[in-house]
């Protein structure tokens, strides 16, 4: 697995955002905010916006996850073709 410049513990998951993912997460950030802060869960089955009054998820976009030996799970596309 890789490793960022900030940690030593390894990347896990990569989240590409389209434009339109990017302009979901602005739309509706005062509705998912906690105290300036919009939390992402992040499953086999994509990116999901937290709801922190009623704990409900709303799907953001795809996720790549990464297994032990670096390779990318891909889940649907290519990540190549989100960027």
């Amino acid at each position: 697995m890789k490793s960022n410049a900030f940690s030593s513990r390894p990347i896990t998951v990569f989240a590409n955002f389209t434009r339109d993912m990017a302009e979901t997460l602005a739309n509706v950030f005062t509705h998912y905010e906690d105290e300036g802060v919009v939390t992402l869960e992040v499953t086999c089955r994509g990116l999901w916006l937290v709801n922190p009054l009623n704990n409900s998820r709303q799907f953001l976009g795809q996720a790549v996850l990464q297994e032990p030996c670096g390779q990318p799970i891909q889940w649907g596309k290519s990540p190549r073709t989100l960027q």
